[in-house]
């Protein structure tokens, strides 16, 4: 070389002097060259390589740090993205310096079919070039703003994200190094304003019968579930939304090979959550390390913080089913915050409590325990298990409550609505479905409507199909049960008060029960007792076997069933029902308390739509006053039989046979009764009627229609000899019970007539008195005494016939009587004939004549008196004949009309006697009452003479009377000698 060349030239020879070389740089002998300058070299080639650098960084400057070497960069990536995945990206712009960060503005990702996979606002993160050499990414302070990523798998598909990058499935041999997205790493990583939604495929239960799972489709596409399902291409799907994603990350770490799952590690997040449908989990900060593959997501230890609630705990997720499990501790825990799990869950409960949710398909299971809850002034403590599938299961339930109102319970389990309103308290240990549960509980409810209950409960109740209940040895003991609940479906149920007591049941009210029971039942002041066995078989055909001991019964409480028997007091002894309806035998022994007996046996059909039954019936010095309030003192002994079929008289066919001895009716003694009857075809046919008791005689023979359209004649024979054995049955008036004393006038006479009778005697006897030196006779009166008001006596005889039937019917007879006393009225003798035709229709007909001897009405007296009257509706006549004495005879004689529903009388050809002297009424009259008074209008009498009296106007009940009168030459003398007084 040239410089090598001139450089040994000019050396000098000799070190040290001019112009001489260094000895190390002397000639060598020979003439070869000397040796290179490595010194020199390495500076030049250590400028070449600086220039290189130099001119590669300011072109990496000038692509890097400039807007067009940034569009190139954003057009080669673009390109690059586009070439790697099956499916379309686009970048909006770069900026940064992208040597050691870079930001991506406007990223958009989407699947070969346009659908979105990512996309966000802006993704900035810091970088080492040098790592992307070695291809791995791993990236620093990385910042996500406001991204949308949708995960989508569709049924039968893989994911999106597999689809739009695919991979190798082919496994790289051992050694091989790893490619681009093997190795990704971010660190210090943030997200703002995010939003991730997956889609996955869903399908109902596989357990489900085909109908099953048609209609729990029907209910997740409908909103019946708490999924949020959609129908698409090939099945359904299932979304999940998380929004308002804040989220800061110090690792996320998506491929490693050292690892089977990708982690991110979260310090602080925020979101509005939608793993159903709303409402919404309000998350306001989560920490925790959440792993996750394909297809699941897990965590553990992680801390979550609500509006008003903080819980810790584990968990899982599967993307692709949407499976679920959760094992969280929350303290303080708000019903409010975990709505989103359960909506029906109340906003103001609160508390602490363990949760443990399993969701597998269709199915969920909430676990609670540790639980103490308040909801308002409810409290709840223990352990709840419940399973939801198509139906409702508890199970671990150890529960201790009160104060839990029946409205809270509704909200919480769909679809029930409790029958009472009220509120409960106590303790209940339930496993089970609704079809079959293992219940042990103490509860006490207080109803709002019908006061507490406390009901204690072991063993096994289900809840079937079609309403029906099961019970498997369950024993219940009530203290008490509050008998009004039971009006919720019997509104009539005529009893009430409380049952105590403890009964076991098994069986089904569908199929067949049986029930070992010892009750006691208090109402109103009644008190009954029963213990017993009852088996009831209620499929195919109802069968019933009931022995229970009444130890006792309370008959005022059976009477309440029929409130005009007046039933009272109480019975002692089995009752005994076997058979089926149709031929349901009874047998009955009952003791009252004062000793008599009531002992009944037969069968009776209940099944028939027309009621059949053969009974027998025993009395033994039965007194009806210990059962019937309204019935007299008795001692009853008699033997009874009925047989026969209906209850209605028009289709009755039933023979009834009584024979009644030695026994007593209140104070009349009955020696003996017998009755034959038979009721057939509408028609009673009377064989044999007989009673004979005290004072008393009774027949009857014949028939008589129980229809319209069947007619019978029935012949009857009453006679007694003494009707004061009656007095305590027929009503009393009101008022004094002093004896009515005869009229002034009727004394007067009777003076008279004695000192008559004793002057004529005194005149016949003077000679014989003057010479024997007697007394002359004395004054003998024979007035009437005065007649008692409170009793009755005398002798009476009815006989007669009684033809038709109970719509129609025409009752014909004869009495007399002697001595009769009728409350202060007397008659000494009486005879009558009666007549009541076409009874109970619109043409009956009433016609009563009547005679009577020395009758005394309301201390006036009589000698005789007759009665003629007749009465049709509408109206009548009436002819009255009164003789007082030998001198004295009235009558009266007229038509009247009287309409009791208006109160009123009219009176028309009206005829008055009073001796020779005749008055009668010139025009008609009427006379109404109620209301404010008796009103009188147009009331006249006149005679062939001047005499006349003129009534008109009101007299009122109260207040001042507006009422005229006008009298002209009436004979007062007339109505003196009718009063007999001495006015």
């Amino acid at each position: 070389m040239a410089w090598r060349g001139r450089h040994h030239a000019n050396e000098p020879h000799e070190r040290g002097a001019p112009g001489e070389p260094p000895a190390n740089l002397m000639v060598s002998e020979g003439g070869a060259r000397p040796p290179l300058n490595w010194r020199r070299g390495i500076l030049v080639g250590a400028a070449l390589i600086s220039c290189l650098i130099l001119i590669a960084i300011i072109a990496a400057l000038v692509f890097t740090g400039t807007d067009w070497g940034r569009e190139r960069i954003r057009r080669y990536v673009q390109t690059s993205l586009n070439g790697m995945m099956h499916g379309h990206a686009t970048i909006g712009r770069i900026s940064g310096n992208l040597l050691t960060g870079i930001t991506v503005h406007d990223l958009a990702i989407t699947d070969s079919a346009g659908r979105p996979f990512v996309a966000a606002e802006s993704f900035s993160a810091r970088y080492q070039v040098l790592s992307f050499l070695r291809k791995h990414i791993w990236m620093t302070d990385a910042v996500l703003v406001r991204p949308l990523i949708v995960l989508n798998r569709m049924p039968g598909e893989k994911w999106n994200w597999q689809n739009i990058f695919p991979r190798d499935t082919i496994p790289k041999p051992p050694g091989q190094p790893p490619g681009w997205g093997d190795w990704i790493l971010f660190t210090n990583a943030r997200v703002v304003g995010g939003q991730l939604i997956v889609r996955t495929p869903w399908n109902p239960s596989e357990h489900l019968t085909p109908a099953g799972r048609d209609s729990v489709i029907r209910q997740a596409l409908g909103g019946g579930s708490r999924l949020l399902v959609n129908r698409v291409a090939g099945g359904f799907q299932k979304t999940v939304q998380l929004d308002s994603v804040n989220a800061t990350l110090p690792m996320l770490r998506l491929a490693d090979p050292t690892y089977n799952y990708r982690l991110a590690q979260v310090t602080s997040l925020s979101m509005i959550a939608y793993p159903f449908r709303p409402p919404p989990a309000v998350v306001r900060n989560l920490v925790g390390a959440f792993r996750f593959n394909n297809d699941s997501l897990w965590w553990q230890g992680t801390i979550v913080r609500l509006p008003h609630s903080t819980a810790m705990g584990d968990g899982s997720y599967v993307l692709s089913s949407g499976d679920m499990t959760l094992k969280v501790h929350s303290d303080p825990a708000s019903f409010a915050d975990m709505r989103w799990v359960y909506p029906r869950l109340p906003a103001n409960g609160h508390g602490s409590l363990d949760l443990a949710l399993e969701w597998r398909g269709a199915a969920q299971d909430y676990t609670f325990t540790n639980t103490d809850i308040a909801i308002g002034e409810a409290r709840l403590s223990g352990a709840l298990g419940i399973t939801l599938t198509d139906t409702i299961a508890l199970h671990d339930t150890d529960v201790r409550f009160r104060q839990v109102d029946t409205r809270l319970v509704e909200q919480f389990i769909p679809g029930f609505t409790s029958p009472f309103r009220g509120v409960a308290s106590g303790r209940a240990i339930v496993s089970g479905g609704r079809h079959a549960l293992a219940v042990n509980g103490d509860v006490t409810f207080d109803a709002q409507r019908y006061g507490r209950s406390r009901l204690v409960a072991n063993g096994g109740v289900g809840f079937l199909d079609g309403g029906g209940i099961r019970a498997n040895g369950l024993r219940l003991r009530l203290e008490p049960l509050q008998v009004d609940m039971a009006k919720k479906w019997y509104p009539t149920l005529p009893i009430g008060g409380v049952l105590t007591g403890a009964a076991t049941v098994n069986g089904s009210t569908l199929t067949h029960l049986s029930v070992v029971a010892n009750v006691d039942h208090v109402d109103r002041g009644t008190h009954s007792a029963l213990d017993g066995t009852a088996q009831v078989r209620l499929a195919g055909g109802k069968w019933f076997d009931v022995n229970v001991t009444a130890r006792p019964i309370s008959l005022v409480e059976v009477g309440r069933f029929f409130p005009s028997a007046g039933l009272q007091g109480s019975a002692t002894g089995p009752v005994h029902l076997t058979g089926a309806l149709g031929n349901l035998h009874v047998a009955t022994n009952l003791a009252l308390p004062d000793g008599g007996r009531f002992d009944v046996r037969g069968s009776l059909d209940l099944a028939s739509s027309v009621k059949a039954y053969d009974l027998t019936a025993s009395l033994y010095t039965l007194n009806l006053r210990t059962i019937d309030s309204k019935a007299p003192i008795t001692s009853l002994t008699a033997q009874a039989r009925v047989n026969g079929r209906g209850t209605q008289l028009a289709t009755m066919n039933a023979t009834l046979a009584a024979d009644l001895s030695t026994s007593r009716w209140d104070s009349i003694a009955v020696d003996t009764m017998a009755v034959r009857l038979r009721l057939a075809n509408g028609l009673a046919d009377v064989q044999r009627l007989y009673a004979h008791g005290a004072h008393t005689t009774a027949t009857a023979s014949g028939s008589f229609g129980l229809v319209r359209e069947r007619s019978g004649t029935l012949t009857y024979n009453v006679a007694t000899d003494s009707l004061g054995a009656f007095n305590r049955w027929l009503p009393r008036s009101a008022g004094s019970t002093k004896p009515i004393a005869p009229r002034p006038g009727v004394t007067a006479r009777a003076i008279q007539r004695a000192r008559a009778d004793s002057a004529r005697v005194a005149k016949a006897t003077e000679m014989e008195r003057m010479l024997n030196g007697r007394p002359g006779p004395g004054l003998v009166v024979q007035a009437p005494k005065p007649v008692p008001v409170d009793t009755i006596s005398g002798k009476i005889a009815a006989a007669g016939t009684l033809h038709g039937n109970i719509s129609d019917f025409d009752l014909r007879g004869r009495a007399a009587g002697e001595q009769i006393v009728a409350r202060g009225n007397f008659v000494g003798r009486f005879r009558s004939e009666y007549a009541w035709t076409n009874a109970r229709t619109p043409q009956a007909k009433l016609a009563i004549g009547l005679d009577a001897d020395s009758v005394s009405a309301m201390g006036f007296a009589f000698d005789t008196a007759s009665v003629r009257f007749t009465y049709a509706p509408a109206g009548g006549h009436v002819e009255l004949l009164v003789t007082q004495d030998q001198t004295r005879q009235y009558s009266a004689r007229g038509d009247y009309a009287l309409y009791p529903d208006r109160r009123e009388l009219q009176l028309a050809n009206m005829t008055l006697r009073f001796d020779t002297t005749y008055w009668s009424m010139p025009h008609p009259s009427l006379i109404t009452w109620g209301g404010p008074g008796i009103r009188v209008e147009h009331f006249a009498l006149r005679n062939r003479g001047e005499g006349r009296l003129l009534a008109n106007g009101l007299l009122p009940t109260s207040g001042v009377a507006n009422f005229t009168l006008d009298i002209d030459q009436f004979p007062v003398s007339n109505i003196s000698d009718i009063l007999q007084s001495d006015v």
